[in-house]
């Protein structure tokens, strides 16, 4: 059985990519299993293709580092990295073992690698799920830690921002006495912007429109939209925009806007993410506004039962008071005439 390459003993396994290059980066064999991760049919079709020495050099940025390294050591030098490779439509990631090595008194570099996308894509899925149960806690333990509404606001809207990479946001809440939504949290907003947005009515851009028909709305590259009604938001440099509604059960709460600036650009993971943020953002909205409501009826009653406690003692004032003058025309009548 012939001897492994040393660049493939250090991976060891099945599936693993070999190549043998010069110092200089051209590539003087490889393996089928190499062949075909980057789309060739066999080995002979790679070496025939005038891109694929380009293609391997990308894989290898550091080949002109390693030919400083072949002229300087003696022995064999080891480098282990994991590199990204675009094929098909498809992002790769490969663990790619680099060796150089003494070949007939020439030294040579070995590279070895194998695809690990899987695992890298199971690492990012349980990064990002671990991201969205840290938010989701957040504001479950905001919505138990702050009693009071524009302090909650802000922190539910710090989660959010900070969730999805976004530049700023804003929630307004709506107060149903006036019809009308009012800016309590923000981050990222010129004052100029603040000011315009401080009080909405339910027909009044984006904002209006979703607490008016309680449906999100998503839309990219906002600055180009005829339909921006604020100037302000085109001087902020205002990209991508998205608005949810705050609802409970059938009761409006308010709505969550967050935005992007300059080329940034949320992505289908992002709204994914704020699809299972705004419910739980509503929730803890709507445990603060109970908390606020069983506040003020509280107040209600404490002031009742100090008019009532009040009205009971003046009865009992007033009872003392009577049986007093009671007391005293009895005592009238037990006296005896004065003589004349």
């Amino acid at each position: 059985m012939p001897e492994l390459p040393f660049a493939e003993q250090l991976l060891g396994g099945f599936d693993i990519g070999f190549f043998t290059a010069d110092v200089s980066g051209g590539v003087r064999r490889l393996n089928e299993t190499a062949a075909a991760s980057l789309g060739y049919d066999s080995p002979a079709a790679a070496l025939a293709d005038a891109r694929f020495g380009r293609m391997y050099f990308s894989l290898v940025p550091e080949w002109p580092e390693l030919a400083a390294l072949a002229r300087e050591a003696g022995g064999r030098t080891v480098r282990r990295r994991i590199v990204h490779h675009r094929r098909d439509g498809r992002v790769l990631c490969l663990e790619l073992v680099l060796a150089l090595v003494t070949e007939a008194g020439e030294t040579v570099l070995q590279g070895a690698f194998r695809d690990v996308t899987a695992g890298e894509e199971r690492v990012r899925q349980t990064a990002e799920r671990a991201a969205e149960l840290e938010a989701l806690q957040r504001l479950a333990v905001d919505a138990l830690r702050l009693s009071e509404e524009k302090s909650l606001t802000q922190a539910m809207l710090e989660v959010c921002v900070r969730a999805v990479n976004a530049e700023g946001g804003a929630i307004h809440v709506y107060r149903q006495e006036a019809d009308e939504l009012r800016l309590v949290a923000q981050i990222g907003q010129s004052p100029a912007f603040q000011q315009r947005v401080a009080r909405m009515r339910l027909d009044q851009g984006f904002t209006g429109r979703v607490a008016r028909t309680r449906e999100p709305v998503f839309l990219e590259c906002l600055r180009e939209s005829p339909e921006l009604a604020f100037d302000e938001l085109r001087e902020m440099q205002v990209n991508n925009f998205v608005s949810y509604p705050l609802i409970d059960s059938e009761r409006l709460l308010g709505v969550l806007n967050l935005f992007t600036v300059g080329d940034d650009a949320f992505t289908s993971r992002d709204i994914g993410l704020l699809n299972v943020l705004a419910p739980q953002a509503s929730l803890s909205l709507a445990h603060v506004r109970r908390i606020d409501e069983l506040r003020e009826r509280n107040e209600d009653l404490e002031k009742f039962n100090r008019l009532a406690v009040n009205r009971e003692l003046r009865m009992i004032e007033l009872k003392q008071r009577i049986r007093a003058l009671e007391k005293e025309l009895l005592e009238e009548k037990r006296l005896p005439p004065e003589p004349s």
